[in-house]
């Protein structure tokens, strides 16, 4: 699945929802085999769909003078868990 399509399905589900999506994914990410990662990484191009959603939030913010809510907050969070997740798995040395 390309970035722009996971863009577009990002942007049509509310904050909440993608919340829920993240904390499975950081469940997934800790309980995956090393090979899911390293698909996750490199053909899903996961790592850049989650630095452009984070990106996308904070230019939201940025761009409309916004300061983040509480759901945007709790997206942010989730992302960040997902990159620990993946700092502290052996694929994200090689990938």
């Amino acid at each position: 699945m390309n970035l722009n399509l996971r863009r577009r399905r990002y942007s049509k589900i509310s904050q909440r929802s993608l919340v829920k999506h993240l904390i499975a994914l950081r469940v997934r990410l800790s309980t995956a085999k090393l090979s899911w990662t390293q698909e996750f990484l490199g053909l899903a191009k996961g790592l850049d769909a989650l630095q452009a959603l984070l990106g996308r939030i904070a230019l939201k913010k940025v761009n409309k003078g916004e300061t983040p809510t509480e759901e945007d907050r709790a997206v942010q969070s989730e992302i960040l868990k997902c990159l620990r997740v993946l700092m502290n798995t052996d694929v994200s040395r090689f990938g």
